[in-house]
C-alpha cells in the first residue's frame, strides 16, 4: 500500500492511506470486544489487550500507531502502562478512556502528552472522528 500517496486509476484520483494499527486496552471484555469490532468494521487494524501488562508486552513486540487505554485496571493502571510503552516507542499516540472520575490520573496522563482522553460510555462516532483526525495529520506529516 502506498503511504499517503495519490495514485491514478482509470482516470480517477484515489487517495491511498496506510491503515492505522490500533491497540485497544480494557479489562472489561464487553468494552474491549465491542470497541475492537467497531474499529475493525471502520477499516482499522486492531489488536486487544486485557490489561496494562499485556499492552506493554504487545507494544514491545510491534508498533501501534494509536493505543486506546483504559485508566482504571487491575495490576497496573493505564497511566503507568503509558509511561512504560512511551519508553518503547515515543511515536505512539494515546487516547485515554475512563468511566470514573480519575482527575489525578488524567492530569498525569496529559503531562505525559496523551493525544486525548474521553469519558466512557462514548458514541462510536466520537472515537472514529478522533482516529480520522490522527490519520489526516499522519498523512500530512508523511508527505
Amino acid at each position: 500500500m502506498m503511504n499517503g500517496k495519490t495514485i491514478k486509476k482509470s482516470g480517477e484520483t484515489i487517495e491511498k492511506r496506510e491503515k492505522l494499527k490500533i491497540l485497544v486496552v480494557d479489562d472489561q471484555s464487553g468494552m474491549r470486544e465491542t470497541l475492537s469490532d467497531i474499529l475493525q468494521d471502520a477499516g482499522y487494524v486492531v489488536e486487544a489487550a486485557v490489561d496494562g501488562y499485556c499492552a506493554i508486552k504487545k507494544a514491545g513486540k510491534q508498533f501501534f500507531d494509536i493505543i486506546l487505554m483504559d485508566v482504571i485496571m487491575p495490576g497496573i493502571n493505564g497511566v503507568e502502562a503509558i509511561k512504560e510503552i512511551k519508553k518503547l516507542n515515543s511515536q505512539t499516540k494515546f487516547i485515554l478512556m475512563t468511566a470514573y472520575s480519575a482527575e489525578t490520573l488524567i492530569n498525569e496522563a496529559v503531562k505525559l502528552g496523551i493525544y486525548q482522553y474521553i469519558n466512557k460510555p462514548f458514541p462510536p462516532e466520537q472515537i472514529i472522528s478522533i482516529l480520522e483526525n490522527i490519520n489526516k495529520n499522519k498523512t500530512k506529516n508523511d508527505e
